[in-house]
């Protein structure tokens, strides 16, 4: 589980250094490899959710 963080948070990372050259005005060589990487940021943000809403939400008390 702890290596699954690390691998998400490297991936996370490289999703902001994208978003922001974005924002800064720099150009996109490759739009269709920026939307395969959000789409595998949001996949793995997805999946934790899921897992907390399963385990950590019950083990403090609150339930969906």
């Amino acid at each position: 589980m702890r290596a699954e963080h690390v691998e998400d948070e490297c991936f996370a990372a490289e999703v902001t250094e994208i978003l922001l050259a974005i924002g800064h005005g720099e150009t996109i060589d490759n739009a269709e490899a920026i939307g395969f990487m959000l789409r595998g940021f949001f996949e793995g943000l997805r999946r934790h959710i899921a897992f907390e809403r399963e385990h950590v939400l019950p083990m403090i008390g609150i339930v969906d």
